[in-house]
């Protein structure tokens, strides 16, 4: 149908039962809206709102309360009587072989989603199937989940967006990078997502190990899952670097410091031991240490206790 999707259009897509609505029969001459609208009130009305109030296991309804809710949306053609006598139909019907009534086109449309398994009939009164609502209720989990996984994703995405320069970012679409097809790994996040492909945990996780890479100091990765982010690696390796050599340079100087304090305790030790001699015996190459006794204590505790 042209035109934009009405609510209950959009909740049967969100709900999963788009594919049960749009069936053109005989009788859409009564509504004044295509048979994808006036159906998909039906089962919105019918089917999902019962769902989501919870009470779809005590909830029944007649086909009149059907037609009924259609006129009270303003769907059904004002000039066609909803009810017609069986006999003045029967006449119709010779004459016009295509014509139903607005009731016969609610019952034609009801029985068909008795055939599809979505509602069922006891005793004239219409319900919805234990088998539609266990399948709604997964469909619902599924959903949720997916929704939790899609807000984690671009929760981590925005977090990388923001620690990046402003100019880096002014033409960065997270629309279109959300439907980015992934070169090595085949699919979009967009379309892993909507066919529940697993391959969806596999680029969330490219994306957490971006954000890990940039913002917690987690393992450089190479691949860049589409974000503009190669500036910020290349800052990222120089950081890195420049840390490393920082570190290295600070243990260098406190093992020098942690030297020289054994090298002055075995110094204090010899003097008292040894007296005058001392000096001559702390720099005196020892063949059992391969080195002067405090060239010994500088390099190590092992190496002071030897000495």
């Amino acid at each position: 149908m042209a035109g934009r999707p009405t609510k209950a259009m959009i909740a049967l897509t969100e709900n999963g039962f788009g594919e049960h609505v749009g069936k053109v029969g005989e009788g859409q001459f009564c509504f004044r809206r295509s048979a994808t609208e006036w159906q998909a009130c039906v089962v919105d009305h019918f089917v999902i709102r019962p769902f989501g109030l919870g009470i779809v296991g005590r909830f029944d309804f007649a086909s009149a309360d059907v037609l009924t809710h259609l006129r009270g949306r303003g769907l059904c053609a004002p000039a066609v009587p909803s009810f017609i006598a069986r006999e003045d139909e029967a006449k119709l019907v010779k004459r016009l072989p295509w014509f139903h009534s607005p009731y016969q086109a609610v019952i034609a449309y009801l029985e068909y989603l008795e055939a599809e398994g979505v509602i069922h009939r006891v005793r004239k009164r219409w319900s919805v199937t234990d088998h539609a609502a266990d399948e709604w209720a997964d469909r619902v989990a599924i959903a949720q989940e997916n929704q939790k996984r899609k807000v984690e994703v671009r929760r981590a995405v925005e977090a990388i967006l923001r620690s990046l320069p402003e100019r880096k970012i002014a033409s960065f679409d997270l629309g279109c990078w959300w439907s980015l097809l992934h070169p090595t790994i085949g699919i979009s996040l967009a379309e892993a997502l909507d066919h529940q492909d697993p391959r969806f945990s596999e680029l969330a996780n490219l994306v957490g190990r971006v954000e890990a890479m940039l913002l917690h100091e987690g393992a450089m990765v190479t691949d860049a899952v589409g974000l503009p982010i190669a500036a910020a690696v290349d800052r990222e390796i120089v950081a890195r670097q420049e840390l490393a050599e920082a570190k290295r340079l600070e243990a260098e100087a406190l093992s020098l410091k942690e030297g020289d304090e054994r090298a002055q305790r075995l110094t204090t030790m010899a003097w008292q031991a040894l007296g005058i001699e001392a000096g001559d015996w702390l720099v005196a190459t020892a063949s059992t240490l391969g080195s002067s006794p405090v060239a010994s204590a500088r390099i190590s505790e092992a190496g002071l206790a030897q000495a």
